[in-house]
C-alpha cells in the first residue's frame, strides 16, 4: 500500500455561491481565502463559510443546511452525559450515531477491494460522498454532506454537495464515488462533476449497488449498470453525458454488508468500476 504523503498541498476551495457560467459560456469561479482560523471568505461575493474542527463547510445554501445540521456541529464536543441530556430526542444526532455504527461494522468484499485499489493510487485523491471513509489513507480529500461523517474521515474532510463540489476543475488525479450514485437526487450531475474534477489520465473508481429509492432519486433519473458502462465508454446517447474512458476493471456483484441492527444485516451486490480518463470527449 502506498504511504501517505508527509505533507499535503494546500486545499483550494471555491465559492459555490457565486460560481456561474456567463452568456458566452465562460465559467467564473472565485477561490476562497482564509479570513480567520475558523472562517473562509469569498473575495468576489463576500460570502463566508465556517471551518469547524478543521472541516470546512462550503455549501451554496449554508443557511438551509444549518437548519438541520446545526445541532450536530454545536454538540460535537459535549461530554456524553451532557450531550444526552441537552440533545435528548434529536433526530439528527440519533441519525448520526446510527450511521457511524452502520459504517463501523460494514463488511463483505467491497471494503477490502476499495482499500486495495486506493492503496495503489498516487497524486491528489478525492472521495466524493466519502462517509467516514472506506480506506485509511490520510493524504486524501473527502467531500460529504454530513458533518459528523466528514469529521470522522481519515483525510481532509470537507462538508459540501457532490452535485456542486467546491473544487476547481481538473484538480485531482483520482476521484472515488463509492456507493454514492444511488444515494443522491441527481446521479448524472454527480457523475459529470466527478469527471470535471478528474485530470486527463486520472483514475475514476465507482461502486454502486443500484438500490434506488424513488423518494430520493426520481424514476426518470435512475439508470441501469449497462447504461453507466456505455456512458463511460463514450456513448453520448447513454445518460446524456459525454465521457472518454478506458475501462480497466469491471466487477459485478461485489458484496457489501451493512449491520442495520443487532439482528439485521443488509447485503448489497455492487458493481465496481475502475476507469482511466483518456481526455476530453
Amino acid at each position: 500500500m502506498s504511504s501517505p504523503s508527509p505533507a499535503s498541498p494546500p486545499l483550494k476551495l471555491v465559492c459555490p455561491g457565486c460560481r456561474h457560467v456567463d452568456a458566452s459560456g465562460e465559467l467564473h469561479v472565485s477561490v476562497l481565502e482564509v479570513d480567520s482560523a475558523h472562517v473562509l471568505r469569498c473575495l468576489a461575493c463576500e460570502r463566508r463559510y465556517p471551518v469547524v474542527d478543521e472541516v470546512p463547510i462550503v455549501l451554496a445554501d449554508l443557511e438551509s443546511w444549518l437548519e438541520t445540521e446545526r445541532i450536530a456541529v454545536l454538540a460535537r464536543d459535549l461530554p456524553a452525559d451532557l450531550s444526552a441530556l441537552l440533545t435528548r430526542g434529536s433526530s439528527v444526532l440519533n441519525r448520526d450515531a446510527h450511521l457511524r455504527r452502520v459504517f463501523e461494522y460494514a463488511g463483505g468484499e467491497l471494503p477490502d477491494r476499495i482499500q486495495g485499489l486506493v492503496g495503489e493510487l498516487s497524486g491528489e485523491i478525492l472521495d466524493l460522498g466519502c462517509g467516514p471513509g472506506m480506506h485509511p489513507r490520510t493524504d486524501t480529500v473527502g467531500l460529504e454532506l454530513n458533518f459528523a461523517l466528514a469529521r470522522a474521515f481519515p483525510g481532509r474532510g470537507v462538508v459540501g454537495d457532490a452535485a456542486d463540489p467546491p473544487f476547481l476543475a481538473h484538480s485531482f488525479d483520482a476521484v472515488l464515488a463509492i456507493n454514492l450514485l444511488d444515494s443522491c437526487p441527481d446521479p448524472r450531475t454527480v457523475l459529470g462533476q466527478a469527471d470535471a474534477l478528474l485530470r486527463p489520465g486520472g483514475t475514476l473508481i465507482l461502486a454502486c449497488p443500484y438500490a434506488w429509492d424513488p423518494e430520493l432519486t426520481p424514476l426518470e433519473r435512475q439508470f441501469e449498470a449497462t447504461d453507466l458502462l456505455a456512458a463511460l465508454s463514450g456513448d453520448p446517447a447513454s445518460l446524456g453525458l459525454r465521457f472518454n474512458y478506458e475501462l480497466d476493471l469491471v466487477e459485478d456483484r461485489v458484496s457489501w454488508r451493512l449491520q442495520q441492527g443487532s439482528r439485521t444485516v443488509q447485503e448489497h451486490a455492487c458493481q465496481l468500476i475502475v476507469a482511466r480518463k483518456l481526455g476530453e470527449a
